[in-house]
């Protein structure tokens, strides 16, 4: 006997959310004539409007577009089939160009940025995907009319890779500094032509090696995340899981569409949180005269801190007391200013004191330690 089998995929009464609006290019203009060759920079314009295209000159927002190379053929390994086995072909536009994250400003854009190395040189149309949105209205859109292939002549190639800067959690972080068991990898990237994110070339893609384990490669290409209205800019944000205890090493390598690429690399401490702890207490300068930074870093990731910092005599008398609550995205705490002067705005006598810093979380939990500075 039959049966007839069936897979509900969604509410057939429920209507698809569609952008209302649509993304329209109004121009693509190159350093290479109107293609979109290897090494040329490309300026796009365009606007936000209803169906018919007619401008919205009232949408204020941001545009996410994307751009791709010409479709890849794929075809499928072998499907067992009663006649034979069976290959499937099919068309995949799936190598990025470029993306970015461009401003709209009374429903007209516009956004240049430079072609990589990394591309299929053979000639073919390409695509610039659109999504708008300024918070009550979104918009979608196209462009399949691109012409993608060849190189740019005479073009000066530079060997120097991006400026990478590395961190852990976020900017905060310090080489050697604290997380907790399930660290991000944050990283702010530039260079003067842009980031390699195409994933075409063999060896190009953004990649983080962990604790020297080159077996086990991360491919954060798709973790980049271009600044707003800058295809120079971004930052790559890729979180790890369930690491360790004790110290640990990272690695990233960041290539631009030259294919010129940059390492960078940082270590960090991983530390259990079932005790609150406070470790890198510091103030910068020390030695220090009319002005000091104090700086921490506790093992857990909390919200709110209240934060009390005592500066005593080496005879034991307190000058000041610095009672204070500090908003935290990481382990490290930001800077807590201080005059060097006492709890009367009076300037205290040039010499040693020793300070005390106690914190204590939402929940209660406490911690304390305490350090020297010198005042000149």
């Amino acid at each position: 006997s039959s049966q007839t089998m069936f897979t509900l995929l969604g509410d057939p009464a429920v209507r698809l959310a569609y952008p209302k609006e649509r993304v329209y290019t109004t121009a693509v203009t190159t350093t290479a004539s109107d293609t979109l060759k290897a090494f040329s920079k490309v300026t796009v314009t365009g606007y936000v409007g209803d169906t018919s295209g007619n401008p919205d000159n009232n949408f204020n927002g941001l545009l996410y577009p994307t751009t791709y190379d010409k479709p890849n053929h794929l075809v499928t390994d072998s499907n067992p089939n009663p006649t034979g086995n069976v290959h499937f072909h099919f068309d995949l536009q799936n190598s990025i160009l470029n993306k970015g994250l461009i401003s709209i400003n009374k429903g007209k854009f516009s956004f240049s940025y430079v072609i990589p190395k990394d591309i299929n040189y053979n000639y073919g149309f390409g695509k610039i995907s659109y999504y708008a949105e300024n918070g009550t209205t979104d918009a979608t859109g196209n462009d399949q009319k691109i012409v993608v292939g060849g190189s740019k002549s005479n073009v000066f190639i530079s060997n120097k890779g991006p400026q990478v800067r590395l961190y852990m959690n976020d900017s905060n972080f310090a080489y050697g500094g604290m997380t907790n068991q399930n660290p991000e990898l944050y990283a702010l990237v530039f260079d003067s032509n842009g980031i390699n994110t195409t994933g075409n070339g063999i060896g190009h893609n953004i990649t983080a090696v962990l604790d020297n384990n080159t077996q086990n490669t991360y491919d954060l290409t798709n973790s980049f995340q271009p600044a707003l209205n800058s295809y120079q800019r971004g930052i790559i944000a890729f979180p790890f899981s369930s690491l360790s205890s004790g110290t640990h090493t990272v690695s990233l390598r960041v290539w631009n569409v030259f294919n010129a690429s940059t390492q960078a690399s940082t270590e960090f401490n991983v530390e259990q949180q079932s005790n609150l702890q406070l470790q890198h207490v510091l103030n910068y300068p020390n030695p220090f005269t009319t002005h000091t930074d104090f700086y921490f870093e506790i093992n857990q990731v909390c919200d709110l801190l209240d934060v009390q910092i005592q500066i005593f005599t080496v005879a034991g008398k307190l000058v000041r007391n610095i009672l204070t609550t500090i908003k935290t995205d990481s382990f490290r705490s930001p800077p807590i200013p201080w005059d060097g002067r006492d709890q009367f705005g009076d300037k205290i006598a040039n010499g040693v004191y020793i300070y005390h810093v106690l914190v204590r979380t939402n929940e209660g939990k406490v911690a304390d330690t305490y350090q020297k500075l010198v005042i000149l």
